[in-house]
């Protein structure tokens, strides 16, 4: 363990130490999170995602040292992380932190970072070294780093940076309210939060989105994949599901909260629920309970892997094409054999399912017309 680095199991539960001087800050503007893109998004059009005032949704669970914190938010990465930043703004919404537009403004910044590409890895180690000069000038502005980087890079991002008060992997993003809690109640920084725990539980929050009416949801964590290009495994650890009952339940939040969209995230979406047990959890059964919420117009998935998606997939979607899309989206990564096994993708290019055999399998006119309209879209 790194000289100097806090890390979080032992500060979790210990009793708080003595405040230094967490005093509650000003109402943050209704405004918002920066995308991998660009610019101000989940506030969505005309910042009406986000209450004026956000304390007046916190309630009694609004805490002193969090409430009215402007808080700036980037994303780097897929939807997964995406999906994130969402639940952790969600969260910290509840404790009454605001968004503001403009990163110069923010007290506290939040980087949720990628390490698929090494050009996201470097955007992420210049902006912070930027703020080398700011965090001298004003030390009660606050640096946070989440998300893959996190993970795998933790320990040193806390050596190379030691002025970022807060690291936290992809396993205790629920708990970054009550870490950020522990950094103003004076805990010694960086805060290192990498435990890998088997699940993350965002309990009943509700994602501050980026787009009022759709929303990601997800269902896996981790992969069991051992793609030899692939860092996912090692970030994100080994695939955990999501059981039916929880995500119907945030589902049906979603809904109530106007959401009528949403796109449900796995990294290999056509094994969910092999550890729940296939009898009692799998892709077209969570289809079938979604399928049931009033409201809900349309459900996406993604991303399907050629050697996982089967035929009752296929079916399942022809079963409730009126509201599951008709869309698989399927890396095949490679037309070698030669290559594909140097990938360790499991498959060859003669594999029928990376075609989509399960559409071939479908007997009867009506069913293969539904499954032909535009359906697969490859990388």
């Amino acid at each position: 363990m790194m000289q100097g680095v806090h890390h979080v199991h032992r500060l979790l539960h210990a009793d708080p130490p003595g405040a230094s001087g967490g005093a509650a800050m000003a109402p943050a503007e209704a405004r918002g999170v920066e995308s991998p893109e660009k610019d101000p998004d989940l506030c969505g059009p005309g910042g009406t995602v986000y209450e004026t005032d956000p304390r007046a949704l916190a309630g009694s669970q609004a805490h002193p040292l969090v409430a009215g914190t402007k808080v700036h938010l980037v994303t780097f990465g897929c939807q997964m992380n995406k999906y994130d930043s969402e639940m952790v703004a969600g969260l910290l919404g509840e404790k009454g932190a605001g968004f503001v537009a403009q990163e110069d403004d923010a007290e506290l910044l939040i980087f949720n970072t990628c390490s698929v590409r090494g050009h996201a890895e470097d955007r992420v180690y210049g902006r912070l070294s930027y703020l080398k000069h700011r965090k001298r000038h004003n030390p009660g502005f606050m640096i946070a780093v989440m998300g893959c980087m996190a993970q795998k890079e933790g320990e040193q991002i806390a050596k190379r940076f030691p002025y970022v008060d807060l690291i936290v992997g992809t396993r205790q993003l629920h708990e970054f309210p009550k870490l950020l809690e522990r950094v103003r109640e004076g805990a010694r920084t960086p805060l290192l939060a990498i435990d890998e725990t088997p699940t993350v539980e965002f309990g009943e929050t509700v994602a501050r989105r980026e787009h009022r009416h759709a929303a990601f949801l997800t269902v896996t964590r981790g992969c069991n994949k051992r793609c030899t290009y692939c860092v996912v495994p090692y970030t994100r650890g080994p695939e955990v599901s999501r059981a039916i009952p929880d995500v119907v339940a945030e589902a049906r939040r979603l809904a109530d909260d106007g959401v009528i969209e949403i796109m449900l995230l796995g990294q290999t979406i056509d094994t969910y629920g092999h550890d729940l047990g296939r009898e009692h959890a799998n892709l077209p059964r969570l289809l079938a309970e979604l399928h049931q919420i009033e409201g809900l117009r349309r459900i996406r998935f993604i991303t399907s892997h050629p050697e996982e998606c089967q035929e009752d997939l296929w079916r399942a979607m022809h079963d409730l094409g009126d509201k599951v899309m008709p869309f698989i989206h399927m890396p095949a990564q490679s037309g070698s054999d030669r290559m594909l096994r140097r990938m360790a993708r499991g498959y060859t290019r003669a594999l029928p399912g990376s075609r989509g055999d399960g559409a071939e399998a479908l007997s009867g006119g009506r069913d293969r017309e539904r499954l032909d309209r535009g359906l697969l879209r490859r990388d």
